[in-house]
């Protein structure tokens, strides 16, 4: 069990120590691969999306079970 949490404790410090920028330029670079898509191949993935995402209203929760917390 303590070499688990060790490992477990020396994962997320080295997540802390690394820039967030490094996986800021990665979601860039995703979000220009994206943007080179034809419109036919856009327009596949957005019924791909909406068909896995059928939510059409808005959701807000309910109160009484937040704790505390806003929204």
């Amino acid at each position: 069990m303590l070499r688990s949490r060790l490992f477990m404790n020396l994962k997320g410090i080295s997540n802390a120590l690394i820039p967030r920028i490094f996986f800021q330029k990665n979601l860039e670079k995703i979000f220009n691969e994206i943007l080179k898509y034809k419109d036919l191949e856009l327009e596949y993935i957005a019924n791909r999306v909406s068909y896995y995402n059928r939510i059409k209203t808005h959701f807000a929760p309910q109160g009484g079970g937040n704790r505390g917390v806003t929204f």
